[in-house]
């Protein structure tokens, strides 16, 4: 069993629960939201410069939506207070925000990539040594 702190930043069971209790697909879940939130955030900093609210919003979106198949709550909220500024065109108080959302985010794909190198490393989730 893996050692999970009380702050954990996601809900593994919750988020099992969602893949159906499928733990190979939980893995794809986990593998690709720690490839392509990081690119994703990126994009956000461009929209930003660019103040293109409409794009800001939907990127925060898409965070909000994989974070929540993660039962990440942090991530989500974070993605939330992003989210709805943007979609009124508030750029400042989307801004505002997200530091907060890159420093969640962080801290869940640090998480996540912990548990995924003890579960590779215990041979777990169908990975070959």
């Amino acid at each position: 069993m893996l050692f999970r702190s009380a702050h954990s930043c996601y809900n593994r069971a919750e988020a099992l629960t969602r893949a159906a209790d499928d733990e190979e697909l939980l893995a794809q879940i986990i593998d690709i939201f720690i490839t392509e939130t990081p690119a994703l955030l990126e994009q956000m900093d461009g929209f930003f410069q660019s103040g293109d609210h409409q794009r800001i919003f939907r990127t925060a979106h898409t965070i909000k939506g994989s974070s929540s198949n993660l039962s990440a709550a942090g991530v989500s909220n974070a993605a939330r207070e992003v989210e709805l500024p943007a979609r009124s065109g508030d750029l400042a108080a989307a801004a505002a925000a997200l530091p907060a959302l890159k420093a969640s985010t962080a801290a869940l794909i640090a998480e996540l990539a912990l548990e995924q190198n003890n579960h590779s490393s215990a041979g777990l989730c169908g990975a070959t040594p």
